[in-house]
């Protein structure tokens, strides 16, 4: 994949931006089970239940869609991802081959490819859904883009030949979605439900399924036209985007007692009732709030993002700190502050790097399982560490009088080789 600017596909970072990392021993059929508004808005890899694996990924995957490395190393390509994952999994010499194997370069390769791929596809949608371009190109094609081995469809037979199974196949899928052929080609408008029906992940651009190498061609008008695919003077699809958010919020499960009881089972508290009474990842709201405090000064919203563990707990215990039924609050003014004081264009010191959303959507995790707590430098003060994405989260938490609250003070990340 070559790109050819700073920023190719604004929307293009924002969808992978948009993901909160999660953290889940959940296979890949488990994981599809998950309602679309929960599952799309989150970014895992199964059977991986460390939240520092995930946020890694997640990061340097980033790095490859702005073409900036946050360690101001060499660009971020898929070889450079795959080598930088197995020295950080700490891989063995050579190379398993195996799926199931986190640290595999087949196993790696595939998660850069389809983050990647679902971020510069969403970003590629979302230029298409200009009434203009709807107008001169109102359809789409479903094509193969890139060559398989085996494609979907076949398998390996007797001496490697490939044997065909009919009902696995992109035209069986197609045409079970209710799809209509044209001359054996599969072409549909763009604002047709077939696309998100073929998906596996239910949206409408690819990929549409795990390792697909199935893409969209663009119809002009005047071949849709001659093929029947669409009348004559038929009016341009309209654009979807508002459309397709809509529906995804409508799929978010109802946070019911009984919902929120079985999701956190598996995910604990990385799971959420939002203010619509939605199940949503907290790691959501916090992005939420984070985009909402830096676009408007006057917000005052504010998150409760759960009480202390007994891990934080017996930490701040040995300070002489009693967080027992603690809480903490953190509010858009407390964002603003440390966006302020270390976000990008603020952040002076060279052993620290700007704070970016990722950084906000981690909060929790530095609340719930710190690696070192200590006395901050002003009275009712504490300073909670964690290491992720290989640096050092430092979040500063002060007690809210004698509620039992305790507030987000102020937030930094030390680079590798700063000084604490």
């Amino acid at each position: 994949m070559i790109f050819t600017s700073p920023m190719p596909f604004g929307a293009a970072v924002q969808r992978l931006e948009s993901k909160t990392p999660i953290a889940a021993d959940l296979s890949s059929a488990e994981w599809s089970q998950m309602q679309l508004g929960i599952l799309d808005r989150s970014f895992f890899s199964s059977r991986v239940n460390d939240i520092r694996t995930v946020a890694e990924m997640q990061s340097r995957i980033s790095d490859a869609l702005t073409l900036v490395r946050r360690d101001g190393g060499a660009f971020m390509d898929r070889s450079r991802f795959i080598a930088d994952m197995r020295s950080y999994l700490g891989a063995a010499s050579g190379d398993s081959g195996e799926i199931t194997d986190l640290t595999s370069a087949g196993r790696l390769g595939l998660i850069y490819d389809f983050n990647v791929e679902d971020a510069m596809e969403y970003g590629r949608w979302m230029a298409r859904q200009d009434p203009d371009i709807l107008d001169a190109f109102p359809c789409n094609e479903l094509v193969r883009i890139e060559h398989r081995e085996v494609p979907r469809g076949y398998r390996r037979g007797a001496k490697g030949r490939l044997v065909e199974v009919p009902d696995e196949s992109w035209p069986s899928r197609w045409a079970a979605a209710g799809g209509q052929f044209v001359g054996g080609r599969m072409i549909a408008a763009k604002d047709d439900p077939i696309w998100t029906k073929i998906s596996r992940f239910g949206r409408p651009w690819p990929p549409f399924d795990f390792n697909s190498g199935m893409g969209l061609a663009d119809i002009s008008r005047k071949e849709a036209e001659q093929l029947g695919v669409i009348d004559p003077d038929a009016p341009a699809p309209k654009p979807q985007h508002l459309d397709f958010n809509h529906n995804l919020q409508s799929s978010i499960p109802d946070a019911t007692p009984e919902v929120l009881s079985q999701l956190e089972k598996v995910f604990g508290d990385q799971i959420q009732a939002d203010r619509d009474g939605k199940v949503v990842w907290q790691g959501q709201r916090l992005a939420r709030l984070y985009s909402a405090a830096l676009a408007d000064s006057s917000v005052k919203w504010s998150l409760n993002l759960g009480e202390a563990t007994p891990e934080a707990i017996a930490a701040a215990s040995d300070l002489g700190v009693d967080l027992e039924g603690a809480s903490l609050v953190i509010e858009a003014d407390e964002i603003r502050h440390a966006e302020n004081r270390h976000g990008a264009g603020n952040e002076s010191r060279s052993d620290q790097r700007p704070l970016t959303s990722l950084d906000f959507q981690l909060v929790p995790h530095v609340w719930r399982n710190p690696d070192s707590v200590e006395l901050g430098d002003k009275d009712g003060t504490l300073v909670f560490s964690k290491s992720l994405l290989g640096e050092a989260a430092i979040v500063t938490y002060d007690r809210q009088g004698k509620s039992g609250k305790w507030g987000f003070l102020t937030m930094y990340v030390k680079t590798k080789g700063g000084t604490l």
